[in-house]
C-alpha cells in the first residue's frame, strides 16, 4: 500500500465518507423511528393551531 499524502488523503476521505454515510443511515433510522410519531402530531398540532386561527380571525372579524 502507498503511504503517500494522496493515499493517506485518500484514505481519509473514504474514512470520512463512511462516516458520513453510517451517521445517515443512523440518523435515518432515529427519523423514521421518531419521525412518524413527530410528523403525525406535528400535522394535528398545525391543523388545531389552523383551525384555531380561521376561529379566532372569524371572531375578530364579527367582533369588528
Amino acid at each position: 500500500m502507498n503511504t503517500g499524502p494522496c493515499a493517506c488523503f485518500l484514505c481519509q476521505s473514504f474514512n470520512f465518507f463512511v462516516f458520513l454515510s453510517l451517521l445517515q443511515r443512523c440518523f435515518l433510522l432515529v427519523f423514521l423511528h421518531f419521525g412518524f410519531r413527530s410528523v403525525a402530531l406535528g400535522i394535528f398540532v398545525t391543523d388545531n393551531n389552523f383551525r384555531r386561527q380561521q376561529i379566532v380571525s372569524d371572531i375578530w372579524r364579527t367582533g369588528l
